[in-house]
């Protein structure tokens, strides 16, 4: 699950497979209880000893494994996808082990924090950062915010801003009848375990208790938020329970099936890289209420196709749903303006046609 995951199965479900020969190595863990997502130092040690043991003797695994699929794949390109913190390093070695093996390297980066990650790095961290960071021969990076951070202490030239994608295939069926014709639905996603605090859960159900003191009509669903410990006991205490649903993760074709189905999307996180969910909800038409975080500026413009609020300010969230609750053509209008957001500039084919060239670049120098 995530970005990553979402960016692999994308490329390997598409043309490139035809002008590439993509060989995938994969390094996850096979272990229960690891955190697969860290925003900071810390997460590691809140785990067990034994888990800590697996995870360090699969990694060791992987590592070793990883120069014999080199010299056995002899790939021209190495594509390293990383995340910010732990993985980063991790990924780090990677990156080090491609170069000495003299590979074509491309490192990726999609986290949402990686910028904090640095800033809280001490002077020996930082100094190990800015030095893997110029190994590869090319960075990708989710936005022009992004870019100019890295440009700080690496050549400008070797950072390539592509966006995430959404395949524009399985949005095209119609739009379903709502979950209650009377109902206003406001989809947030993707709150579950350590990130609902991360992508403004909290502030969503602040939001909902000033919402529904003004507006009766309205249904707030949760996806992959069922489970949270505490929610159910604040749901209460806000006075909301009865305009909220809280779901698990869902398939692929009933997550689309509730895009389809609802009417705002709402996103109030404190730390985003180019979140897939928000690029999604756009692809099936919602109009989007977001913070100023991450590249969600340059995607979503103010009163166009959706709201940019302050991540925590959820009473300017609250304002902006009821504003959307009541003003019918104004969600049309979004909707139809973010379908052409996305058909423009983040569907599936045009975002990977930009990697092909990145890669063709690599080659031709290669060669």
């Amino acid at each position: 699950m995530g970005g990553i995951a979402a960016f692999f199965a994308g490329m390997f479900d598409s043309g490139l497979c035809e002008k590439y020969k993509l060989i995938m190595f994969g390094t996850e863990r096979h272990t229960s209880g690891i955190p697969q997502t860290a925003h900071d130092y810390t997460q590691v040690f809140r785990i067990d000893f034994s888990t800590f043991s697996k995870s360090f003797v699969w990694t060791l695994s992987h590592l070793l494994a990883f120069p014999f699929a080199l010299l056995k794949n002899r790939p021209e390109i190495v594509h390293i996808n990383t995340a910010s913190y732990w993985p980063f390093w991790e990924n780090g070695l990677y990156v080090m082990i491609s170069k000495i093996f003299l590979r074509k390297t491309i490192l990726h980066i999609h986290a949402c924090d990686f910028e904090d990650s640095y800033k809280q790095s001490n002077y020996a961290l930082k100094f190990l950062m800015r030095r893997i960071l110029n190994l590869p021969d090319e960075i990708i990076i989710l936005s022009s915010f992004g870019k100019r951070f890295l440009a700080k202490f690496v050549p400008e030239h070797k950072v390539f801003v592509l966006a995430n994608f959404v395949d524009l295939s399985t949005f095209e069926i119609p739009r379903e009848n709502k979950f209650s014709d009377d109902r206003v639905t406001v989809l947030f996603l993707g709150g579950g375990g350590t990130n609902a605090k991360r992508k403004g859960l909290y502030d969503v159900i602040n939001a909902a208790s000033m919402v529904t003191k003004q507006c009766t009509n309205v249904l707030f669903l949760l996806v992959a938020c069922s489970g949270i410990e505490g929610l159910s006991t604040l749901c209460e205490k806000k006075g909301v329970s009865a305009y909220t649903k809280a779901t698990g993760y869902l398939p692929e074709c009933e997550k689309i099936k509730v895009y389809l189905r609802s009417d705002i999307f709402v996103l109030p996180s404190y730390a985003e890289g180019l979140p897939i969910a928000m690029l999604e909800a756009m692809a099936a038409g919602l109009p989007v209420i977001a913070s100023t975080v991450g590249a969600i500026p340059d995607v979503i413009q103010d009163a166009k196709n959706g709201f940019l609020i302050e991540a925590g300010d959820y009473e300017a969230l609250a304002k902006k749903i009821l504003l959307l609750i009541r003003d019918v053509k104004m969600r049309q209008e979004m909707a139809k303006n973010n379908i052409d957001e996305i058909r423009e500039h983040y569907s599936k084919n045009m975002v990977l046609l930009k990697l092909q060239e990145e890669y063709n670049k690599l080659l031709e120098n290669h060669q």
